[in-house]
């Protein structure tokens, strides 16, 4: 719900729902949505905003152990 994003985001502050919509439209253009048709984000009617582009996990990288040598 967009009250829970907002109290997420920014917490004990009084924001108006317009400064989110600002925020996810500046979201929306660094991440190029619209372009090629490409969405990264929905509004849900009565409920807010969705995030529907795939996420994948990466590992972390491997800490190099003591003493070893990248070649």
């Amino acid at each position: 719900m967009k009250s829970e994003l907002i109290a997420r985001v920014w917490p004990n502050t009084v924001v108006e729902e317009g400064t989110l919509r600002v925020h996810v439209n500046a979201l929306r253009n660094a991440l190029g949505c619209g372009k090629s048709g490409v969405r990264y984000v929905e509004n849900v009617t009565g409920r807010g905003y969705l995030f529907i582009a795939p996420v994948t996990r990466r590992e972390e990288p491997r800490a190099r152990q003591p003493g070893s040598r990248f070649l």
